[in-house]
């Protein structure tokens, strides 16, 4: 599917506005897939019963201390909920293609798979919302911001313009990265300034619009 979006900042609708920067940094791109089981199984062991599984998508700061913090911070919260750690991998990037704005805020960007032993399906889904809640508590989005945490799917997204999204995230180019759908999404809203988190899709939607609340937006 493809999200169009009105006063769009990227990919057929670059441009130099402002707001984006005046520069390549765009305004905010990205995909949600299927979770691509057999490239992460060339870096992490993955168990034969993938049900148990989840990926994590980190965005995390650049210093390595809190950077360390935040994952274990993450991970405490996890093995609360009785998760296994299987591992981390490193989300290989080309930072050549971010723009000047956007380059000053980029994370640094990881994935972790996890396994639980007994849950399934929706209770699987529950606990990693509760594991993630109870890490957002603790942090702010500068420190951790987690793009999808899903047994059935990743969010690939950032302060890019479209055309530059699969060539800042190499897996997307990776003849292992295997998938049976894809949601792609550009631009992310007309009101806010540009932020690597608020990049579309989020964790369970893609939107064109604006979502609305009693007290303002």
């Amino acid at each position: 599917d493809c999200m169009e979006h009105r006063g769009a900042c990227s990919s057929g609708m670059d441009s130099t506005i402002s707001i984006c920067g005046g520069d390549d940094s765009g305004d905010g791109a990205g995909v949600m897939t299927q979770i691509p089981w057999e490239l992460l199984a060339s870096e992490i062991a993955i168990p034969e019963d993938r049900s148990g599984c989840a990926l994590g998508m980190l965005f995390l700061a650049k210093e390595v201390a809190k950077r360390i913090e935040a994952k274990h911070i993450l991970e405490s919260a996890l093995l609360r909920e009785n998760f296994e750690i299987l591992g981390y991998r490193i989300v290989p990037v080309d930072s050549t293609v971010v723009g000047e704005r956007s380059s000053k805020t980029e994370p640094w960007t990881e994935q972790i798979v996890v396994y639980h032993p007994t849950a399934r399906g929706q209770q699987l889904e529950s606990l990693l919302y509760i594991a993630r809640k109870n890490t957002e508590a603790q942090l702010t989005y500068e420190s951790l911001y987690v793009a999808s945490l899903s047994p059935k799917t990743v969010v690939y997204k950032g302060m890019l313009k479209a055309v530059h999204l699969a060539m800042y995230y190499k897996d997307l180019k990776d003849p292992r990265y295997q998938v049976q759908y894809a949601m792609w999404h550009r631009r992310f809203s007309t009101n806010t300034m540009p932020r690597w988190p608020l990049a579309q899709p989020f964790r369970t939607i893609g939107h064109n619009g604006e979502i609305n609340t009693i007290q303002g937006n």
